[in-house]
């Protein structure tokens, strides 16, 4: 599954693979279109990556797109809970 941004993030578009290639096509396209839009009115856009190996193929895809790379900052992300 994928959760596209909406016009209002607290009613998500959700989009259903029927394979995992299509999953990985779908969530590449998005992404790159998304990279692209927010360049198109601002001068950078940051991303947060999440680490792990889940997210590796989509960011080896990624990789391999043809983006303004010195306009995209790129923030490591932690999700795991440690208590205080």
């Amino acid at each position: 599954m994928v959760l596209l941004p909406s016009e209002n993030m607290s009613d998500p578009i959700i989009f259903t693979a029927n394979s995992e290639k299509e999953f990985y096509e779908t969530a590449l396209e998005d992404l790159t279109l998304s990279i692209k839009e927010v360049l198109q009115s601002k001068r950078h856009c940051v991303l947060g990556l999440a680490g792990g190996g889940t997210p590796r193929k989509l960011y080896e895809l990624l990789a391999g797109e043809t983006l303004p790379w010195n306009n995209i900052i790129f923030l490591l992300t932690d999700e795991r809970y440690v208590p205080s």
